[in-house]
């Protein structure tokens, strides 16, 4: 190099820094370091790291500059692959989408070893494959690899990588076994196969070829793509469990749309049904509590749910005073024997309206020991004063029954000539010395006392009418009581 311009041994791209530390130099500021690349006998770039130091004459003018140099190559090699690395990772690490973090993850090592290819294979054991899923090949007009699968049975590389070994290949062009043999015509070179380990189970590889060329794996490569193969495990089990968040949360979201469904579904079908439904809760304590109580609770007992709920003692304080205790027997008696509750009472709503309520629920004993009814209460206020009147109705029909002479008798003859006493009246018993009861019960017990000559003609009158649909006959016939007298009637 004597004799030679010194500016012919630097790149073009770093004399500029070059050339700003040599016009910085002064008299008294004669010395700069830099670390900058420089070709080396062979051709090749090397570093070099130079301390400078500026000689000037008399008149303060620059004549010289003294350089000691050393040779920093394998350090700067270092340095820019750990820079590279980090790039790598944070590249990874930035994303959860599996299919950004295998671009990622191929297209960044090809960038630190421009002659090589990368691949990312995943490993599927329930179908015994292995296929290629992700590449980045240096050669734009490479065929494409994705979809490629590789035989996992019989495979010597499989086997190893199960083992978490790396497999290292300089020439594929030795390979023995036919599954790689197969494989090595689609993709020749050297292999350079590092496992990829999520959750302690085989993932699948990270995989560098030399396409085409025979190539020595380094040690110091091998450790390099084993990081990268680290970090990217790292970011398939983030994906993967951003994956599953992501599933829980949309079937989270689905849950709760089909239990709001649901809470409508249901509070239509409770605004629809009569009366109202209601959970009810008997603590272990005695405390007791409505938990739900549907919007019927509104015409019910003229209140809100939201009072219900929050003051139980509204719709205990409505009780009639009377239906108080046979109201807390029956649900101690069915909390007690956890059969189904029912009862009627009566409350007295805050516009003073007196109302009869009837009530069905079925218990149920939570693991605390609390019982639970799930009811419905409906307003029967009507049916009971209807009730009520049948019964005065009732009353009057016996009382002018039981006063008027003779007897009174509904009698029914069906279409296959069966027949039956619907109701006779009590005189029955002083007029044929039988009951009522039994004679509803059993109509022969009638016939039997009617005289054998006037049965056959009662018969036929009781056809003819039921045939014409026209008044019943008057006539007369005649009994014979069990106490042996004799009676003529007249009907």
């Amino acid at each position: 190099v004597v004799g030679q311009s010194w500016a012919r041994l630097i790149p073009p791209q770093t004399l500029d820094e070059v050339y700003l530390k040599i016009a910085a130099l002064t008299p008294a500021q004669p010395t700069f370091e830099i670390i900058n690349q420089n070709y080396r006998p062979s051709g090749q770039l090397g570093w070099t790291e130079w301390r400078n130091f500026g000689i000037f004459d008399h008149q303060e003018k620059l004549i010289a500059i003294q350089s000691v140099g050393r040779d920093v190559t394998v350090l700067q090699q270092q340095i820019q692959r750990e820079i590279s690395l980090n790039q790598v990772f944070q590249a990874i690490r930035n994303s959860l989408d599996l299919a950004t973090i295998f671009a990622t993850a191929t297209a960044e090592p090809s960038r630190l070893f421009p002659d090589l290819d990368s691949f990312v294979v995943q490993y599927f054991p329930e179908q015994e494959i292995w296929r290629h899923v992700a590449e980045h090949q240096q050669a734009a007009e490479a065929a494409t690899t994705l979809g490629l699968e590789i035989p996992d049975a019989d495979n010597p590389f499989a086997a190893r990588l199960k083992q978490f070994q790396v497999v290292q290949v300089d020439d594929t062009a030795a390979l023995n076994d036919h599954i790689n043999r197969d494989i090595a015509h689609t993709l020749p070179g050297a292999w350079l196969l590092v496992p990829l380990v999520v959750e302690a189970t085989l993932w699948g590889s990270l995989s560098l070829i030399s396409a085409g060329a025979e190539r020595p794996w380094l040690t110091e490569e091998i450790e390099l793509v084993q990081a990268i193969a680290h970090q990217l495990e790292m970011a398939i089990q983030q994906a993967n469990l951003y994956q599953q968040m992501q599933a829980e949360l949309a079937e989270r979201r689905r849950v709760e749309a089909a239990l709001r469904e649901s809470e409508t579904r249901f509070q239509n079908i409770a605004a629809n049904l009569p009366g109202t439904l209601l959970r009810y809760i008997l603590r272990t304590d005695g405390s007791s509590s409505v938990l739900y109580i549907s919007q019927g609770c509104r015409s019910l007992w003229e209140v809100e749910p939201e009072q219900v709920v929050s003051e139980n003692c509204i719709l205990w304080d409505m009780i009639h005073p009377e239906d108080v205790e046979p109201m807390q027997a029956s649900i101690l008696a069915s909390a007690q024997t956890l059969q189904p509750w029912s009862h009627a009472w009566r409350i007295i709503t805050p516009s003073g309206t007196q109302k009869w309520l009837e009530a069905a629920g079925r218990p149920t004993r939570s693991p605390s020991g609390d019982v639970i009814w799930d009811t419905q209460v409906l307003d029967v206020s009507e049916r009971v004063r209807l009730d009520a009147e049948r019964q005065r109705a009732e009353q009057r029909f016996q009382t002018i029954v039981a006063n008027m002479p003779g007897v009174l008798f509904q009698y029914a003859l069906h279409a296959d000539g069966s027949e039956v006493m619907q109701y006779i009246s009590p005189g029955c018993l002083d007029l044929f010395e039988l009951s009522a009861k039994t004679i509803e019960a059993d109509i022969n017990s009638l016939w039997a006392i009617i005289d054998p000559q006037d049965v056959p003609i009662l018969r036929a009158s009781v056809v003819q009418s039921a045939e014409t649909l026209q008044p019943s006959y008057t006539r007369e016939w005649r009994v014979n009581t069990p106490s042996g007298r004799r009676r003529r009637l007249q009907g």
